[in-house]
């Protein structure tokens, strides 16, 4: 496994966790708000 992929995983990883923190975020927002 080259370094470069191992980098792209990591980006993907990290782009993946913030699109469920933002989804879960907007999710307990508008509960609150509801």
């Amino acid at each position: 496994m080259s370094e470069k992929s191992i980098v792209q995983e990591a980006r993907d990883i990290q782009l993946a966790m913030e699109l469920i923190t933002r989804a879960l975020v907007c999710r307990c927002w508008k509960a609150k708000h509801s």
